[in-house]
């Protein structure tokens, strides 16, 4: 499977900087530092993250259209603990 990271934004109100780690096959991604593993129509991840590379501009994922897909049992503060939630 395709897993990365990039850098992003949460928060409609005040805009926080952190990291996303995402899974491009199961269109899934989490903020760094949450518990929740969100997932986003395949479409969307793919040109989300394409359109930020490209940029050079991070992912706000308060804008995303997405569904909580599940919530890991400690925070995912490492892709590899990302890697492992989504492999489990």
């Amino acid at each position: 499977m395709t897993y990365g990271e990039i850098d992003g934004l949460y928060g409609k109100n005040e805009e926080t900087e952190c990291t996303i780690f995402y899974c491009c096959e199961t269109a899934q991604y989490c903020v760094q530092g949450s518990t929740m593993v969100n997932t986003v129509d395949r479409n969307t991840i793919f040109g989300t993250i394409a359109d930020c590379k490209e940029h050079g501009e991070p992912w706000n994922v308060e804008y995303s259209d997405d569904c909580d897909c599940f919530t890991w049992n400690q925070s995912i503060d490492t892709l590899e603990q990302f890697i492992e939630a989504i492999e489990s």
